[in-house]
């Protein structure tokens, strides 16, 4: 899945990343993370991201996941968004572990580029409580 970026025509109207063509668009100078993680309890489906802890790796390059966002609802149950590997294209292996689940684990996750920058992966880590 591509980032929804906004990108400017030279006469300033706006559209989406969709279409994006660099011979006519200025694209923002925006940093993002290339993998964005939602986490919820596989049981409740409650948001679970307080606590957790995640590693994004790629061959020799490791990031931790730290917090990246939000959903928009301004609610008890908030649901954060864990990212990591700004701006970086690549194939990924992502792990989170929290207390009293089990670890969750993702293999392959591709992250490639567009005409306006790297894509950005969404995720959705469901944790498993211990019995």
């Amino acid at each position: 899945m591509r980032r929804i970026a906004k990108c400017w025509t030279t006469a300033g109207s706006l559209f989406l990343l969709a279409g994006c063509n660099p011979a006519r668009v200025t694209c923002p100078m925006i940093t993002a993370p290339a993998i964005l993680v939602t986490v919820r309890d596989s049981v409740t489906s409650l948001a679970g991201a307080h606590g957790a802890k995640g590693v994004v790796r790629d061959g020799a390059y490791v990031d931790s996941l730290k917090l990246a966002g939000w959903d928009g609802t301004p609610s008890f149950e908030t649901e954060l968004l864990l990212g990591a590997a700004i701006d970086r294209p690549g194939t990924y292996s992502v792990t989170i572990e929290k207390t009293g689940y089990q670890a969750w684990q993702r293999a392959g996750v591709a992250v490639g580029t567009s005409a306006c920058g790297t894509d950005q992966v969404p995720l959705l880590a469901r944790l498993v409580p211990l019995p």
